[in-house]
């Protein structure tokens, strides 16, 4: 949980590193700002909606497989809300192969059942991803999908949300510019031998037809939820800028600017040394070696923001952090409690 807000830190000792601790912590966010973590969503903004479709297989592919096998995707995104709680929300709708049609997500509840209160805006796409509606075999299996922009949905309307940075990871690819008559087209480029090919007029009436330019997802074939490794669209995770006492820097050979690899927990992230602080409040397990401080909010998108299959089960627990500031002239009082 988060506080509404916090109190004053009326004292702070200098041997913390500083005569404030702004001093210290502002070199993680110099320019004040927190970091980049995916797609804004305008804090009005009630749904996100999309227009997609599933490619589908020719006619003549569709009889001669003969099995009727269930298409339709589903659209899946995490966000980050006002307070950094991750949220997995589900598209209301399906993509099909039948028809373009819009989707929307609703942003004013999510699948997580482990928060006390619904999301709180503004929030930020961290990841998106689709998986089978019909998941009795495969989550994915090779299918690919077009969509036109992603908008917000607001009061004032529909806001198109920026989505150049957003790269394909664990074996999605994302390709752009694509012809959005391609499902009309592929659908049609061979038919049955009974049946008489139609004509353009016919191609373009069809609904799965569409003018203009769009965006194509080519998933992986044969993907099962035992493989973790979620196809899914989202920015590069923040590199993370990072305090460490002057010992542990000079043990690992870093200055401030270099870029290296650091071990949370279980999560390997990439940090930026951006300063230097030799004592910091919960520092007090003599047991462990070297101090880092990191930023929460870059962090999270690193730990929790990957995407997870959630469609069947729900998504997994979030990582938080587990310690409390408490001022008062009681201490041995508090750790009883």
């Amino acid at each position: 949980m988060i506080p509404a807000e916090f109190s004053e830190v009326v004292t702070w000792r200098s041997d913390y590193g500083a005569s404030t601790p702004e001093e210290v912590f502002s070199q993680l966010r110099p320019d004040g700002n927190p970091p980049d973590v995916g797609i804004v969503i305008p804090v009005e903004a009630s749904e996100i909606r999309v227009e997609g479709v599933v490619v589908p297989q020719s006619l003549r592919a569709e009889s001669d497989d003969g099995t009727g096998v269930n298409r339709s995707h589903r659209l899946v995104v995490k966000v980050v809300d006002a307070r950094y709680r991750m949220w997995t929300m589900v598209a209301e709708d399906d993509f099909v192969d039948s028809e373009w049609r819009t989707v929307s997500v609703n942003l004013s509840a999510g699948r997580n059942t482990n928060y006390t209160s619904p999301p709180e805006p503004p929030f930020s796409i961290v990841s998106m991803w689709v998986e089978l509606t019909d998941q009795s075999i495969f989550v994915v299996d090779g299918d690919s999908l077009l969509f036109t922009s992603l908008v917000a949905v607001t009061p004032d309307g529909e806001t198109l949300l920026n989505t150049a940075a957003v790269k394909g990871y664990d074996d999605l690819i994302i390709e752009r510019d694509v012809p959005a008559s391609l499902a009309a087209e592929t659908r049609y480029s061979a038919v049955p031998p009974d049946m008489e090919e139609p004509t353009r007029v016919e191609i373009e009436a069809s609904p799965l037809w569409k003018e203009g330019v769009v965006q194509r997802w080519i998933l992986p074939p044969n993907r099962t939820r035992s493989n973790i490794n979620v196809p899914n669209a989202r920015h590069d995770p923040p590199v993370i800028r990072v305090l460490l006492d002057h010992e542990a820097a000079a043990t690992a050979g870093l200055n401030i600017g270099d870029v290296s690899n650091y071990s949370i927990g279980s999560q390997a992230v990439v940090g930026e040394v951006a300063g230097f602080v030799d004592k910091v409040p919960t520092t007090t397990d003599s047991r462990r070696q070297g101090v880092m401080v990191i930023d929460f909010e870059a962090y999270n998108i690193w730990e929790n923001g990957s995407a997870s299959w959630s469609l069947v089960s729900g998504p997994p627990a979030t990582e938080s952090p587990d310690e409390l500031w408490v001022s008062t002239d009681d201490p041995d009082a508090v750790v009883r409690v």
